[in-house]
């Protein structure tokens, strides 16, 4: 059973994505990386962060014993 310290814990690990973009754009600044890696980088990154918001989620509908299917 999640509780508020793992949803807590889950909000801040969004906070990397954050890390991560600064890397890439420090990295797109530096001209280090050519646009196909840009580009995997990016698509990448979204894939993550969804992949990060969907446990969040998860993770939300179990602190708070939620159900899809329940009605208010």
């Amino acid at each position: 059973m999640a509780d508020r310290f793992e949803l807590e814990n889950e909000i801040t690990n969004l906070h990397n994505i954050v890390a991560d973009l600064d890397l890439l754009a420090e990295q797109v600044m530096e001209e280090r990386v050519d646009t196909d890696e840009i580009a995997n980088a990016l698509i990448g990154l979204a894939v993550l962060t969804r992949m990060r918001v969907d446990r969040l989620f998860d993770v939300f509908m179990a602190t708070f014993k939620l159900d899809d299917y329940k009605t208010a």
